[in-house]
């Protein structure tokens, strides 16, 4: 047999593997009691395996990359925010004293907050 062809049934034999490597999706819940759901294992902990299955019971297809320059994502997160700070609605951000806890901002800390975003939207949307 000649190593082109051992090399191409190595290969042949391993895209099984990785197929199905690429459905799989791990499950766990945080000490907040967050569920989270990841392709990647969580750093410590366990986690629930899944394996992701369309209604013909085939692995799910991988999900398609994200083709988006950093900056249109940015700017795309930017204006989200504007219009998330513009609406009437109650804002939470993430706890202050770092234990993640959501807390409802301030009216100065929000318009603080559309500050910054309408900055950013400045910085990174480009005007054509």
């Amino acid at each position: 047999m000649s190593r082109l062809t051992a090399l191409f049934l190595a290969c042949l034999a391993l895209c099984p593997a990785a197929a199905s490597a690429q459905s799989r999706v791990y499950q766990w819940t945080d000490p907040g009691g967050v569920r989270h759901y990841s392709q990647t294992p969580p750093p410590k902990g366990s986690a629930a395996e899944r394996d992701i299955r369309t209604a013909e019971g085939k692995a799910a297809p991988p999900a398609a990359a994200k083709t988006k320059a950093p900056s249109d994502l940015a700017c795309e997160v930017a204006t989200s925010n504007i219009a998330l700070l513009d609406a009437e609605k109650t804002v939470s951000a993430a706890g202050k004293n770092g234990d993640g806890a959501p807390h409802v901002l301030s009216p100065e800390e929000r318009a603080e907050a559309r500050s910054r975003a309408l900055k950013e939207a400045d910085l990174y949307c480009t005007k054509k």
